[in-house]
């Protein structure tokens, strides 16, 4: 299995969306599966499900900020920054809430699960770069 594949079985074994991300990068981050679901834990539904910005978005920058992240703050920001953009392009919306609002809209649209997948290929395909 791929990463987005492995992240969306995460997120259907019920993990939340910020928990499934990481999860699917535990070896690269060599951390145990307890620390990393209790690390992305308060994540998931869009910051304790506030639905403010997505769960599998935070995943994605706490992955990329662990392992890419520089003591170049700026130059780190802008890496990260063009992951949530592609994220953004693919979903329409980095916003948990407005997410929700596309996929009630569109039952075509991604699921939750899905949406977790992208986020871990976005994650993956930075982290070649």
């Amino acid at each position: 299995m791929d990463k987005s594949q492995i992240a969306s079985k995460y997120y259907q074994d019920g993990n939340n969306c910020a928990q499934a991300v990481v999860l699917a990068f535990q070896q690269e981050m060599s951390m145990d599966q307890t620390t990393l679901k209790k690390l992305a834990l308060g994540f998931g539904g869009g910051v304790a499900r506030l639905q403010n910005a997505c769960g599998a978005v935070l995943g994605m920058v706490m992955v990329l900020s662990y392992l890419k992240g520089t003591d170049d703050k700026l130059a780190s920001y802008e890496f990260i920054r063009g992951a949530c953009k592609e994220f953004e392009e693919k979903v329409g919306s980095i916003i948990c809430k407005n997410i929700k609002q596309i996929q009630q809209e569109n039952a075509q649209f991604y699921n939750c699960a899905d949406v977790c997948g992208i986020a871990a290929k976005i994650t993956q395909d930075y982290l070649a770069k």
